[in-house]
């Protein structure tokens, strides 16, 4: 482990920064799709704005990588990961005194519509 902080394995840095850029552009993805249920299937406009700032703090979090300020890079990784995780948990969660069950799987058909998968 102390080798892969002190930058000693080039091979490991590389896959770890091939993941970090792929979870960044995974966030741009995630917020997309976040707009697109927010208005089709009425999901809370929150969850866009956590979206958008997952999004800004893996920008970050990829910043802070590359120029090698581990202090902040380390934690902040950490919180992102528990971050992500909760927002999954919110975003499923049913809100309100009545389930939006329906009203997600009705966003599912949609999309299942869409993409030709009826």
């Amino acid at each position: 482990m102390g080798l892969f902080l002190s930058g000693g394995d080039p091979a490991k840095l590389n896959a770890h920064e091939i993941v970090g850029s792929a979870v960044a552009a995974t966030g741009i993805f995630v917020v997309v799709a976040s707009i697109v249920a927010w208005r089709v299937a009425r999901w809370r406009v929150k969850a866009v704005g956590w979206c958008v700032l997952l999004m800004i703090a893996e920008i970050v979090q990829l910043s802070l990588g590359y120029d090698r300020h581990l202090g902040i890079h380390v934690p902040l990784g950490v919180l992102l990961a528990i971050g992500a995780s909760f927002l999954d948990l919110w975003v499923y969660k049913p809100h309100g005194p009545t389930s939006k069950r329906s009203e997600n799987t009705q966003f599912v058909r949609n999309v299942r519509g869409v993409v030709g998968l009826s």
